[in-house]
């Protein structure tokens, strides 16, 4: 297993500069869990999400870039999607690390509801259960903030959160719907002293997470992050399209496909208005649901021959067999047994800032092109 810098080592003077009619999207996966880093012009970095380097154990992005001997006070945005696990592993650091750089997070995470429910799991530790990950890390972004007296930007649908010109981001969710859907979620979880603990959940399906737009020159492009499809209009990718006051008559050069590349978060119009021929596509495997299936892959291949994922997929297939006097010899000293997270995957797409299209592709590590598992699809 190797760490970030060793992985991009060969290549580290290649990854250092870019043209200055080009932006990049890099994309790392793990199988479970993911991070982006966005450079587009003058050296403007933005980072979404967090996972952690498997031989540091500190953020991937944050390695990335001291490896490339990038100045982290020209991060301008950190963006936190949502708070599942295998997106914010780490986040904390990373803010830390950036001096610069304004926090972005869902206006779900700031409902009132929320953060009131962070406080009990502090000061009330015996009426909630333990709290994930995700929700450890989110309070530990709002405390580190509130030291610095600071305050994150709130993403909403349509929200602009950088603009120099040439170079713009925008939020397009969560929806005002989502955020209300949100707050009634987490106001149900609020216990009293008399009701049994409750775990903060993860909210599922993932309509609370935020999709980031970027344009830089004469492109423009997307980042799914979890986000799914909703059987309500106003939620999900029908939301953001019914809602859509950003993307016009755009065409997207690179979206980095949602929720895995799972079925639930693949929306036609989407893909029939709103991308050009052939785009450009990342997307990171979630092996504790071995996603993408078979059926995914075909889907996305047949797309866009563009396709590429970072991390290594496995398939039920591929897990040892578990022996049963194994598994009760573990149990019965309440040891958990559970698939190893995948060796690191890193995909770096540079794209023209005139025509949109590709003008390299790197892999490093577990990272290959999505065309390569359309072999084991039977």
């Amino acid at each position: 297993m190797s760490s970030v810098s060793t992985l991009i080592h060969p290549k580290i003077n290649e990854l250092q500069t870019i043209n200055e009619n080009e932006c990049e999207v890099i994309v790392f996966g793990r199988g479970v869990g993911e991070s982006i880093l966005v450079r587009l012009s003058k050296s403007r970095w933005f980072a979404i999400d967090s996972c952690l380097d498997p031989i540091t154990k500190k953020p991937v992005s944050l390695e990335y870039l001291n490896a490339i001997n990038v100045d982290l006070e020209n991060v301008e945005n950190i963006l936190i999607s949502h708070w599942h696990d295998d997106h914010v592993r780490g986040i904390s650091k990373l803010v830390d690390s950036c001096p610069n750089a304004k926090v972005i997070i869902s206006e779900v995470m700031t409902t009132t509801e929320l953060l009131t429910l962070m406080e009990l799991q502090k000061s009330h530790k015996t009426m909630l259960e333990k709290i994930t990950t995700g929700i450890e890390e989110m309070q530990a972004v709002l405390e580190f903030l509130k030291s610095k007296n600071a305050f994150p930007s709130f993403a909403t649908v349509n929200k602009i959160i950088f603009n120099d010109g040439n170079d713009k981001m925008w939020t397009l969710s969560p929806s005002e719907k989502e955020t209300y859907n949100g707050k009634i979620a987490f106001q149900k979880l609020i216990p009293n002293d008399k009701s049994p603990k409750k775990r903060i959940p993860l909210l599922q399906p993932n309509h609370c997470a935020v999709v980031s737009f970027f344009e830089s020159g004469e492109i423009s492009f997307a980042l799914g992050s979890d986000l799914e499809n909703s059987n309500d209009q106003d939620c999900g990718w029908d939301g953001i399209l019914k809602n859509n006051q950003i993307l016009n008559n755009k065409k997207l050069a690179f979206l980095k496909i949602a929720h895995h590349g799972s079925a639930n978060a693949h929306n036609q119009q989407l893909w029939d208005n709103f991308l050009i021929d052939n785009i450009s596509t990342a997307l990171t495997p979630y092996n504790r649901s071995h996603i993408p299936k078979n059926e995914d892959i075909l889907r996305i291949t047949k797309k866009t021959i563009n396709a590429h994922i970072a991390g290594k997929l496995s398939r039920k297939s591929d897990l040892p067999r578990r022996i049963n006097t194994v598994d009760k010899m573990l149990n019965a000293a309440t040891i958990s047994r559970k698939a190893l997270e995948s060796k690191l995957g890193i995909v770096r797409v540079v794209l023209d800032c005139t025509t949109g299209k590709e003008k390299t592709v790197n892999y490093f590590g577990e990272a290959r092109p999505l065309d390569d598992y359309k072999e084991q699809v039977s």
